[in-house]
């Protein structure tokens, strides 16, 4: 993800770049205004949006971490519960019935 927003920035900004190119050459212009804050901010809305998914990516895979350990707990203290309920059955039970 974070990928294809820096290659769209990168593009547009490039786009832009070229864009300015053109008006200096056409209309011997050093710089045009508009294009020129078209250009920053796209280059700040790419590095924006690369930084925002980045910090979400960890935020995501540091709650996901946190989720399975805490099922990983919930589950083996199930598997406790189930095996102590288990234990005075098997205690008691004959193993040839298995009837209680």
């Amino acid at each position: 993800m974070r990928a294809w927003i820096l290659l769209t920035g990168l593009a547009a900004l490039g786009a832009l770049l070229s864009l300015q190119g053109y008006a200096i050459r056409r209309f011997r212009r050093l710089l045009n205004p508009s294009l020129l804050a078209a250009s920053l901010a796209a280059a700040a809305l790419a590095a924006g949006g690369v930084l925002l998914t980045t910090n979400e990516a960890e935020h995501l895979r540091v709650a996901k971490k946190d989720a399975f350990d805490s099922i990983l707990v919930l589950d083996q203290a199930r598997a406790v519960s189930h095996d102590a309920n288990n234990s005075p059955c098997e205690t008691y039970c004959s193993p040839v019935s298995r009837v209680c």
